[in-house]
């Protein structure tokens, strides 16, 4: 590819992930959370180590990528512009998700599986679709990642890291969150899905 080409899908991923990192701090500043926020024990520290290990892998992929992409050629898979800018658009669409599912948590909104004291369901937003749009955002955007790279280590290490929390930490955050709001989160799954949007939803 033409190293006009590489260097825009360098700048792509770099802003793509810089906006969704200061969203994310913005959202942990604005929610008043501390550093505690960022683990609990109902997460699992089996997941949560493997989590991070691999966030942190696919980020120092991004950051040899846009730093140097001779650095990740060994990972390197060779995909057409419309996918690549395919991957650019799902970025930008996650980031807007991001940002409307914030603006409905305000500070309901937490790094980590926990129900605040004074919490209240929140139903509006994204949410008046699906329970986890906050996962949907981190997914969608390491997809986006993997194609605008064109590297399989940067997309694959984050996707997995995503799966992790998807599939691990959400069945458990689920069943605090049932604790907390008994029958009204009861009400709230009939008509929502978990990740994608219930079409057959009840009224």
């Amino acid at each position: 590819m033409p190293a006009l080409s590489e260097d825009l899908f360098r700048a792509l991923l770099s802003v793509a992930f810089l906006a969704l990192a200061v969203l994310w701090c913005r959202a942990f500043l604005r929610a008043g959370m501390e550093s505690r926020s960022f683990f609990s024990r109902q997460e699992g520290l089996a997941a949560a180590i493997l989590f991070r290990l691999l966030l942190a892998a696919s980020m120092a992929g991004i950051g040899a990528y846009v730093a140097r992409p001779a650095l990740m050629e060994w990972s390197h898979v060779p995909l057409p512009m419309a996918a690549r800018c395919s991957g650019a658009l799902l970025c930008a669409l996650a980031l807007l998700l991001f940002q409307a599912a914030q603006r409905a948590l305000g500070r309901d909104f937490s790094p980590s599986p926990r129900v605040k004291r004074g919490s209240v369901l929140v139903t509006t937003g994204p949410y008046r679709a699906v329970r986890h749009p906050m996962y949907v955002t981190f997914l969608a955007s390491w997809i986006g990642y993997g194609l605008m790279a064109a590297n399989w280590f940067i997309g694959a290490t984050g996707i997995v890291a995503e799966c992790v929390i998807m599939f691990v930490r959400t069945p458990k955050e689920e069943a605090m969150l049932a604790a907390a709001f008994g029958s009204e989160w009861a009400r709230y799954c009939q008509s929502t899905g978990r990740f994608l949007p219930r079409w057959n939803r009840t009224s």
